[in-house]
């Protein structure tokens, strides 16, 4: 698809007081501060904790924000749906702890909203550590313009996009509220392109916009403990069967399970035991997946 670059904005009265933050949190208190502290100064600032084992909430409490501490993990749809119903404000900016504000973020987004009434959803443009640009993809979308050598590097425009990742989502909560929030059935992963989808179904906007930024810290947001990513790979292919089947597309499940299947003994060869919970999590997702197994009943700890 064609991308639009839209031009930038006059200046908007709407300020920090119509945007609340939400934070979805699970064993973050490694990383949760640096996000805190990179947020406009008494910025609205709901924390949700999806029962985290941690000092995740206790860090939270400190820097002001308002808690919101489950007593199981919901998930991340659910814990941000829980989050964004608790805001009273025009808008809300779904973060992952492991983001962190950069320049004039919020108002660069704000400004961008206010002037195009079609636009649900807008994101910055985030960075890794080494200043690359780390929120072009994941693996069943891809925002192909981010790789090119072109202006679009060096800031200035903002963009119309199919998809943006779920790690920063600026939204107009009326309209998140009406499009029925994030699905609930996806436990975690790709609940963003689920929305992504149902918003242009709507015939909204979907905004990139490049001059608004932010770093990411990919991966740092939960632990990488072995078991605990062996589950993770268990959702992300239970989320991407029931996402693919919803919007009717190809989900090639006999495939995944053959490659996922040989690769998985070639790890008794090997004895390389970090790719052998992988693809034993690849697997059990599809197959729990084609049997019925709800997300929700397989729930992380």
């Amino acid at each position: 698809r064609t991308v639009s670059i839209i031009q930038k904005p006059k200046h908007t009265s709407v300020g920090l007081d119509d945007v609340t933050i939400v934070i979805v949190a699970f064993n973050s208190a490694r990383i949760l501060g640096k996000c805190l502290a990179s947020l406009p100064k008494g910025i609205k600032t709901i924390l949700v904790d999806n029962a985290s084992g941690d000092n995740t909430s206790a860090i939270g409490q400190a820097a002001g924000c308002k808690v919101i501490t489950l007593v199981e993990n919901m998930g991340y749809g659910t814990a941000a749906n829980r989050g964004i119903d608790r805001a009273d404000s025009k808008y809300v900016f779904l973060l992952n702890p492991d983001i962190v504000l950069l320049n004039d973020c919020i108002e660069i987004l704000i400004e961008a909203a206010e002037t195009m009434p079609r636009a649900a959803m807008l994101g910055p443009r985030q960075l890794n550590a080494e200043g690359v640009v780390a929120n072009k993809s994941n693996d069943l979308e891809k925002n192909s313009y981010l790789d090119e050598p072109t202006e679009m590097q060096a800031g200035g425009d903002r963009r119309s996009v199919d998809f943006l990742v779920g790690s920063a989502l600026f939204m107009k909560s009326a309209l998140f509220a009406n499009i029925g929030q994030f699905d609930e059935n996806i436990f975690l992963f790709y609940e963003e392109n689920d929305l992504c989808d149902r918003f242009i179904a709507a015939d909204y906007q979907i905004i990139l916009v490049n001059e608004a930024l932010a770093t990411h810290d990919i991966g740092s947001s939960t632990s990488n403990v072995n078991e605990l990513e062996m589950k993770k790979r268990w959702h992300m292919a239970w989320s991407r069967q029931y996402y693919l089947r919803k919007n009717n597309k190809p989900s090639r499940a006999s495939w995944i399970i053959l490659v996922n299947f040989l690769k998985l003994s070639m790890t008794f060869i090997t004895m390389n035991k970090k790719k052998r919970l992988r693809y034993q999590g690849n697997l059990g997702g599809t197959i729990g997946y084609l049997r019925g197994v709800k997300a929700q009943d397989r729930k992380m700890k």
